[in-house]
């Protein structure tokens, strides 16, 4: 899940090289934390947050469609 959002960021940025995705796991949660360069946060939050939201149903989507989250789990998304 995690290779799959770092994937899109770096299309997302002009410094792919700085991308970073980490995943923290517990009982109610799946955190992603995204570590991207100062000058790319806007591009991966876009205009009124509609890149970021988007990320947000494609990663719930995902993580409906495998057997890794087999309760539902909230899908937190948070750039750094």
């Amino acid at each position: 899940m995690e290779k799959i959002l770092e994937y899109i960021v770096k299309n997302l940025v002009k410094n792919s090289e700085d991308v970073k995705v980490e995943k923290t796991e517990n009982e109610t949660e799946i955190l992603l934390n995204v570590f991207v360069n100062d000058d790319d946060k806007g591009r991966v939050i876009g205009k009124e947050g509609k890149i970021i939201n988007s990320l947000r149903i494609i990663m719930k989507s995902i993580t409906g469609k495998t057997n890794s989250c087999k309760s539902n789990k909230k899908i937190v998304i948070k750039i750094n």
